[in-house]
């Protein structure tokens, strides 16, 4: 028959070190908020208008309420569950994701939802996660089941671009200032110049066509979440093969530019655009364009051309005052239509 173990030594007495302070039992719950806000819903049939949607972010330190994700080169991601009243579900997904409205002339937005830790984070995915306190049977909806709140995992990320409110929007006078992502390719190019014009070693005129080099660019302005509704397309073709009147992306108001600029007149010549215009519905139903303007840069201006002696000169069509690119104002790109 085995030997029985020793059995355990009695437990030391405990001592309670001297001023102490025993907290207060907390009533086991299984998530409980951290923090509340009220999201704005107003201004569209998904909500009656002035109102506000409560929520409520919660938390469990069993569960995974909260998440973040960073690396060098990508941006940070907050992740945290937020819970809304089940009655309110619909309006706070279409207001918390955002949206564009077309109104009066002007573009106007309803901003995502913001980090609730204050961040520079908006939200960019929502996602389901569990509904609770179930309420029975809903008779107003012909017997769908119904909850008291309703969970979703919601992902706060950074965007490519800023967003501004409509009054700072109205302030600046155009949509460049926000929704708008910049970039820039720089290229070789040639220009053709006349016989005559370049002369060989000896002093003698080269008599066929020649070229010389610039250095010129090419820059996409990409527009997001333009409302189908709110496209100024009698300002894209009047805008279409001119170039700047004025100096373009100038105002520090319209945020960081990666590109370079402000664009000095008559260096920037309208193209068209870069790629197909990617569509898709935004959160209130109704669809929404990313216009990829295109535009290509000459620094000495596109209405130069090389003198007979090597030198750069302004130039017009023979026998009128007219420039040979017209000119525009490129803000009307970023308006809505009247």
């Amino acid at each position: 028959m085995p030997t029985p173990p020793d059995p355990l030594p009695p437990p030391e007495p405990f001592v309670a070190p001297t001023a102490m302070v025993v907290p207060a039992a907390r009533p086991h719950i299984p998530n409980y908020c951290v923090k509340t806000g009220e999201l704005p819903a107003d201004g569209s049939a998904a909500g009656t208008a002035g109102t506000t949607v409560p929520y409520s972010v919660m938390w469990n330190a069993r569960e995974n309420c909260y998440g973040e994700s960073a690396g060098e080169k990508t941006p940070t991601t907050v992740t945290a569950k937020v819970r809304v009243n089940w009655s309110q579900s619909t309006t706070f997904t279409v207001f918390a994701r955002g949206y564009a409205f077309w109104s009066g002339g002007k573009i106007r937005r309803r901003l995502p939802m913001k980090c609730p830790w204050d961040y520079e984070l908006y939200l960019s995915q929502l996602d389901f996660s569990k509904l609770g306190a179930d309420a029975g049977v809903d008779a107003a909806s012909a017997g769908w089941p119904s909850a008291e709140w309703i969970e979703y995992t919601s992902t706060f990320a950074v965007r490519p671009y800023d967003l501004k409110s409509d009054a700072l929007t109205d302030t600046a006078g155009s949509e460049l200032c926000r929704y708008v992502t910049r970039s820039r390719k720089y290229n070789y190019k040639e220009r053709r110049i006349n016989p005559g014009q370049l002369l060989f070693a000896d002093g003698q005129p080269s008599m066929v066509p020649s070229f010389v080099p610039f250095v010129g660019s090419e820059v996409e302005y990409l527009w997001h979440m333009v409302p189908a509704n709110a496209i100024n397309f009698a300002a894209i073709s009047a805008a279409m093969g001119k170039v700047n009147n004025a100096v373009f992306d100038t105002s520090s108001f319209f945020g960081e530019r990666p590109i370079g600029g402000p664009f000095a007149a008559e260096t920037l010549l309208f193209v068209g655009f870069s790629n197909k215009w990617n569509t898709y519905p935004m959160s209130n139903g109704k669809q929404a364009f990313d216009i990829p303007f295109l535009f290509r840069e000459n620094p000495a201006g596109w209405n130069v051309f090389p003198k007979p002696d090597g030198t750069l000169s302004a130039v017009t069509l023979r026998g009128t005052a007219q420039k040979v690119y017209q000119l525009t104002n490129f803000m009307s790109l970023f308006t809505a239509r009247a």
